[in-house]
């Protein structure tokens, strides 16, 4: 898991709370049916940080009042879950893993 600095100020010394979470969250694949919000704040982040080949997201209110979204996308080497905070008037990056892919030798 990579934390980001810019999340650093929302996750502060609650990292195993917020971990705890995204380890909880319920992946749908896409195409899925969201709530208004959190699917247009997916759509804005998978732009803004172009996320290639989005197969799953997840939505998590387990951080309530903020809410916690995934969202699962594939590179030629490997795929990164980036895992967003909505602060309800701006959608902050915490958190990302890749997992690389198996090339054949």
């Amino acid at each position: 898991m990579n934390w980001t600095k810019v999340g650093e100020p929302e996750v502060g010394e609650h990292r195993e709370r917020f971990a705890a979470a995204i380890a909880a969250l319920d992946w749908q694949a896409v195409p899925c049916t969201l709530g208004m919000m959190p699917g247009e704040n997916i759509k804005q982040v998978i732009r803004a940080f172009r996320i290639p080949k989005v197969s799953h997201v997840a939505v998590s209110a387990e951080l309530a009042p903020l809410g916690l979204y995934g969202i699962r996308g594939h590179y030629k080497n490997g795929t990164a879950q980036v895992y967003v905070l909505d602060l309800g008037s701006e959608c902050v990056p915490i958190a990302s893993e890749l997992v690389a892919s198996q090339v054949a030798q």
